[in-house]
C-alpha cells in the first residue's frame, strides 16, 4: 500500500506532466532527428546504476533501478520519475522512495536527468515571483 505522502507526490508528478508549466503559446514541440542509442550492452541485473544514452549527439544520463526477482523473459512496467527544477535524479530517488515501491510492485524505475537540471518547460516555469 502506498503511503499518503508517496501518493501525493505521485499525483503532483502526474499533474505536472499532464498540464505542463508553460502556456500553450510558449510550448515548442521538440524535434528528434536521431534515434537514441543506449549504453553498449546494458545488463538487466537487479540493483541501481547510472546509464547514458545519446540523443541528437547529446549524452543524456539517467539512474535505473531494477528490483530483485524480475523474470527477464516477461515484459515489465516502467515508471519514469522526473526531478524538479534545479534538482538531480538522485534527489528525486531519495525524496520519493519509489525504489521501495518498485521492489514490492515489480517495476523498473528510471530517473532521467534534465539538461541543466531543467526540462525545458518554458520561461514561465523559471520566473521568480
Amino acid at each position: 500500500m502506498m503511503s499518503s505522502l508517496r501518493r501525493s507526490l505521485l499525483v503532483v508528478l502526474m499533474a505536472g506532466l499532464l498540464t505542463g508549466c508553460a502556456s500553450p503559446a510558449a510550448t515548442v514541440a521538440p524535434t528528434v532527428t536521431a534515434v537514441p542509442t543506449a549504453t553498449p550492452a546494458p545488463t538487466m541485473e537487479p540493483g541501481d546504476s547510472e546509464r547514458k544514452v545519446m540523443v541528437n549527439e547529446v549524452e543524456r544520463t539517467y539512474l535505473l533501478h531494477i528490483p530483485p526477482g524480475l523474470d527477464k523473459d516477461r515484459p515489465v512496467p516502467v515508471v519514469f520519475a522526473f526531478h524538479g527544477l534545479g534538482q538531480e535524479p538522485a534527489t528525486m530517488e531519495l525524496l520519493t522512495g519509489f525504489n521501495d515501491v518498485a521492489n514490492k510492485a515489480g517495476v523498473l524505475v528510471v530517473y532521467p536527468e534534465g539538461l541543466g537540471l531543467s526540462w525545458n518547460a518554458g520561461e514561465i516555469c523559471c520566473r521568480m515571483v
